[in-house]
């Protein structure tokens, strides 16, 4: 148990990892789900995508994406009819139902949803996008739009490496704070506005572009991050890979407003979780940490 602050996030970071178990767990569902798609549909490739592929994942789980992208020569007719897309989604229900008949399933677009035991699972078809990325049954009612995870996680990355490997546990302790308060923000969503909401200042190379911070301890980022986080929720979140509308457009105006309201109180309480440490008060420091992310963080030792 953590005596320190610095200590008390390194451990709060550890717990937010996901099991070995679980990561076996979800490689096995995937071989599975695969397997009995490609047994009656000519699957090309399927692959884990989301906060899984992107590290941002935490435990425990609740739903793992996987794309599963299909020969367009060979399923052409569920693209280019109007309704090919609810189509496809009913025989991808079908087919999974019949391999799980004990598992609950449902359509949820853009994707299938198998509710497995230790998570959920977002079965998503897909085709090749001209130019990069896929194409994904529209979340609203017929027809496809564009996706391009790969670009998801190439921003994520990016940030993670030019926050000196901060950005990522961030993530993950945000997503945490999401669950424990209110729990209205997608992960993605969250994710993606953070990285949007990262402090940045100029670099010292010309021409001078903004950098992302590199805190010296995550009380510091986390404090810092509360209402930049706050102040970019105002505001709409586009798609970083640039070919869809906004990702916040699930977001109602009275969950953003609730959202931005836990925010600030949070930043005041780690301004006084900040005030504990600087005086060496780590008891107090980590208490109001404690306060601030719920139960998942550490308690004093």
């Amino acid at each position: 148990m953590p005596s320190t602050v610095r200590s008390a996030f390194q451990e709060f970071a550890a717990r937010l990892e996901p099991t070995d178990t679980q990561r076996s767990d979800a490689a096995t569902k995937h071989t599975g789900v695969r397997d009995c798609l490609n047994a009656s549909l000519s699957v090309t490739k399927a692959f884990l995508t989301g906060s899984y592929r992107r590290r941002t994942i935490i435990r425990p789980p609740n739903d793992i994406d996987l794309f599963v992208v299909l020969d367009y020569s060979k399923h052409s007719d569920y693209y280019t009819t109007y309704d090919g897309s609810q189509t496809l989604l009913d025989r991808f229900h079908t087919l999974l139902k019949r391999y799980y008949p004990d598992t609950p399933i449902r359509k949820d677009h853009p994707a299938v949803h198998l509710s497995f035991a230790t998570y959920g699972f977002d079965v998503i078809p897909a085709f090749p996008r001209s130019g990069g990325g896929y194409m994904i049954p529209n979340r609203f009612g017929a027809g496809w739009i564009s996706n391009d995870p790969t670009k998801h996680s190439e921003r994520t990355a990016a940030m993670n490496n030019a926050t000196g490997n901060y950005f990522v546990p961030l993530v993950k302790m945000f997503k945490s704070w999401n669950r424990s308060h209110y729990n209205r923000l997608t992960g993605f969503h969250l994710e993606m506005a953070m990285a949007n909401a990262w402090p940045r200042v100029a670099s010292s190379v010309f021409p001078f572009p903004q950098e992302p911070v590199v805190f010296s301890g995550f009380s510091r980022a986390a404090a810092d991050l509360f209402p930049s986080l706050s102040a970019k929720l105002g505001y709409m979140t586009p798609d970083p890979a640039g070919l869809s509308d906004n990702i916040d457009d699930y977001l109602s105006y009275d969950d953003r407003l609730r959202t931005r309201q836990r925010l600030d109180a949070a930043t005041t309480d780690a301004q006084i979780a900040l005030r504990h440490e600087d005086r060496g008060d780590h008891y107090w420091a980590i208490s109001k940490w404690r306060d601030i992310f719920g139960d998942p963080f550490l308690v004093y030792s």
